[in-house]
C-alpha cells in the first residue's frame, strides 16, 4: 500500500499541493486584509453600511446554474471508467484496457471512484433543494429539523479545493498515448471544482444568519408555502 501512493504522489505532484495549499494560505491572509482595511468584519465580511445582498431568490438560481456545471462536468469521468469495468475500451487504446484488466483491483479502483463522483452530483443537488436545509421525513430521528449549514458546506468545500490541484495534474500532464480517456475527462474536474464552489457559496449565503461577531445581516424567515425565499407553485 505504501509504495503505490509513493508511485501516485511524484515529487512533482506533492509539489503542486503544497504549493496549492500555500497559495490558499496566502488569499486568507489577504481576504483578511482586506476586509480591515475596508472596515468590514472580519468574521462574516459584512459591512455596517451594505444591505444584505443577493436575495434568497437570486441566490437559489445561481446555485442551480452552478449545480448543473458540477453535475455535468465529472460526467465524461464517470462514463468511462464505467465502459472500462464493462470491458469497453472507450477512449483508450485495447492494450491499455487489457493491460488494467490483468492488473488486479485496477478496473474496480475506476469503477468505485465514478460510483463515489455520481453519489456526490446527487449530494450536490442538496444545495439547491429543499432536503438540503431541512431533514426529510424519511430520516425519523431528525424528520423536519434544520440541516446544520457546515454539514453541507464544509465536505463541499473541501471537495471543490480537492480537486483544483487534481485537474491541475492533467492539465501539465497532457499525454494522450494511450487515449483521450485517461486524462481529457480528469481535466474537467475544474469545471466540477468551480461549479461546485460557487453552489457552496450560494449555499452558505442563503442559509447564514446574523454575524455573531458583527450582529449584521440575517434574513427573515422564508413566508409558510415558500422555498427559500420563492413561492412556490401548484406544480411543486
Amino acid at each position: 500500500m505504501g509504495h503505490e501512493v509513493v508511485q501516485v504522489l511524484y515529487w512533482h505532484r506533492t509539489n503542486l499541493i503544497i504549493l496549492f495549499a500555500g497559495g490558499l494560505l496566502w488569499a486568507a491572509a489577504t481576504l483578511a486584509h482586506q476586509r480591515r482595511v475596508r472596515g468590514e468584519c472580519r468574521h462574516c465580511g459584512r459591512h455596517p453600511a451594505t444591505g444584505p445582498g443577493p436575495s434568497r431568490r437570486t441566490l437559489l438560481r445561481w446555485g442551480r446554474w452552478a449545480v448543473l456545471v458540477a453535475c455535468v462536468a465529472p460526467l465524461p469521468y464517470e462514463i468511462t471508467r464505467v465502459a472500462w469495468f464493462l470491458g469497453h475500451p472507450l477512449g483508450i487504446s485495447d492494450d491499455f484496457l487489457r493491460m488494467m484488466q490483468d492488473t488486479p483491483g485496477m478496473l474496480s479502483v475506476g469503477l468505485g471512484c465514478a460510483i463515489a463522483s455520481a453519489v456526490g452530483g446527487v449530494l450536490t443537488h442538496g444545495l439547491v433543494s429543499r432536503w438540503g436545509e431541512v431533514y426529510p421525513r424519511w430520516i425519523r430521528f431528525r424528520a423536519g429539523r434544520p440541516v446544520p449549514p457546515a454539514l453541507a458546506v464544509v465536505p463541499a468545500s473541501i471537495v471543490a479545493v480537492v480537486l483544483v490541484p487534481a485537474g491541475l495534474m492533467m492539465v501539465w500532464d497532457p499525454d494522450l498515448g494511450d487515449g483521450w480517456a485517461l486524462r481529457a475527462p480528469s481535466i474537467l474536474w475544474l469545471l466540477w471544482s468551480a461549479g461546485l464552489a460557487a453552489a457552496t457559496y450560494a449555499y452558505h449565503l442563503r442559509r447564514r444568519g446574523a454575524c455573531r461577531a458583527c450582529g449584521n445581516g440575517g434574513w427573515p424567515k422564508p413566508a409558510e408555502g415558500t422555498r427559500g425565499g420563492a413561492p412556490v407553485t401548484a406544480a411543486g
